[in-house]
């Protein structure tokens, strides 16, 4: 009879919100952090700007507030989806952080259809310090 080998549960744990993230991994008794930066641009103020409309004459007369939105919304897009690919690897994954960001990567990988056989932790925290965020991954992930 052929004895089951148990496969290794590679672990992960991500903080991150809309300007940065943390990919947290723990090797032996060493722990690796990779940090990745967003694009995301939440509020851009060109020098000697006014009001966020296109002057024609005397007036203004369009909302450029649209072409900002998708700008943003492109920015985030990609953005998920370097984190999304970071994270495919691994089996589990404690995604923590201040913002709604966690909420969106999942609904982003979930939309992708690329959870089958893994495991997803959602947890809020607050602003942490980087030796706060170690010890949280530390207590979620370590073996």
């Amino acid at each position: 009879m052929k004895k089951k080998q148990h496969k290794e549960v590679r672990k992960a744990a991500l903080w991150l919100d809309h300007s940065q993230a943390h990919l947290i991994r723990l090797k032996k008794d060493k722990v690796v952090v990779d940090t990745l930066h967003s694009e995301l641009e939440s509020r851009v103020r060109i020098e000697g700007e006014t009001a966020d409309g296109t002057k024609v004459g005397k007036f203004r007369s369009a909302n450029r507030e649209h072409t900002k939105h998708q700008k943003q919304q492109n920015q985030l897009s990609k953005y998920l989806k370097e984190l999304a690919e970071k994270i495919a690897k691994y089996d589990f994954v404690y995604l923590f952080g201040p913002t709604t960001a966690k909420n969106q990567l999942l609904n982003h990988i979930r939309n992708e259809g690329k959870t089958k056989g893994k495991t997803y932790v959602v947890d809020s925290a607050d602003s942490m310090t980087f030796p706060q965020m170690i010890a949280r991954a530390k207590a979620v992930i370590g073996e």
